[in-house]
């Protein structure tokens, strides 16, 4: 019998594995991969027992990735964009148009849904021939930036010197919260008035710590509100009135502009953090990265001249 030249696990546990990795989340990997839940389960089950060790550990209701999963998962997605790069290289879908031209952009889920969702229709109709595929990454702590895409928008205060970088917006942060909920506290004539009522954190409770100490508050506020891990959900219970929370342009612009969403204060934070556009060095002469650039940063031109209130 001829020995397998690669020793690989079944290969749609390995699919299960590396969509999971991504989404870690049982139901948008099930999603993605157009199977059951309880089959992507199985799959992640056949691949520990496989490989002989655990992937995955539960962290109360949820699931993340062991340290030797996340090494695995980055392993795996770097196999498998290079095995997608060969086959768009040797084998580009042909239409009306010709060959078709495709790119990968990675990006927030925060950019994506408040930004980047809204404009994209603009770039597609100046570029009909260049298809689009939007990886929306959840777990930039985990993951190196660009590891299947060929640019990517990202936030933070990290360096990426390996990357092309073109900084888009730095990200100043400053509260919001519903009109109805501004009507029970009434007018706010100091920012520290602010810490008497209920305050949304993200993710922690430093960062309204640091919005009070820029504005010169030392005592450190009360925490009377949830600590919530995503930054889109606090905004929503923002919406629905149940606390104060940190936010940024980029994610408030159009709530209140809408009315849905006022500032009690003029006070914000310009924060170390920025939306950066990085590019992979020999990415940067292709057509479909030189367009996108060149759009995004026209784009980014026009938002930020429109607000009142930014300066970098």
């Amino acid at each position: 019998m001829t020995q397998r030249p690669y020793n690989l696990p079944p290969l749609n546990a390995l699919k299960s594995f590396e969509a999971f990795s991504r989404h870690l989340n049982l139901r948008d990997a099930a999603q993605e991969l157009c199977v059951t839940e309880s089959a992507v389960s199985r799959q992640l089950k056949q691949l520990e027992g496989y490989l002989g060790v655990k992937l995955l550990e539960r962290v109360g209701r949820n699931s993340q990735l062991t340290d030797v999963g996340q090494h695995y998962s980055r392993a795996l997605s770097q196999g498998l964009y290079v095995m997608s790069e060969a086959t768009e290289r040797l084998f580009p879908p042909l239409t009306r148009y010709g060959f078709r031209q495709v790119l990968k952009i990675g990006v927030g889920p925060v950019f994506a849904e408040y930004w980047l969702s809204k404009r994209l229709g603009e770039f597609r109709a100046l570029h009909p021939n260049i298809d689009l595929e939007l990886h929306v990454n959840h777990n930039l702590l985990l993951e190196a930036p660009l590891e299947r895409v060929d640019l990517e928008i990202y936030t933070g205060n990290a360096t990426h010197n390996e990357f092309l970088c073109d900084r888009l917006f730095q990200i100043q942060d400053f509260a919001v919260c519903s009109p109805s909920l501004l009507k029970r506290i009434g007018h706010v004539t100091k920012v520290s008035e602010l810490r008497k009522f209920p305050l949304l954190h993200e993710g922690s409770t430093h960062w309204w710590s640091e919005w009070f100490k820029s504005a010169g508050c030392q005592q450190q506020p009360a925490k009377h509100g949830p600590i919530v891990y995503d930054q889109i959900q606090c905004i929503k219970l923002a919406l629905a009135g149940e606390g104060i929370a940190l936010a940024d342009h980029i994610s408030t612009l159009d709530h209140i502009k809408n009315g849905e969403l006022v500032r009690p204060t003029t006070h914000k934070l310009i924060t170390a953090h920025w939306i950066s556009l990085l590019i992979k060095p020999e990415k940067r002469q292709e057509a479909p990265v030189v367009a996108f650039r060149d759009w995004l940063l026209g784009s980014m031109q026009e938002f930020k001249s429109s607000l009142g209130d930014y300066h970098e």
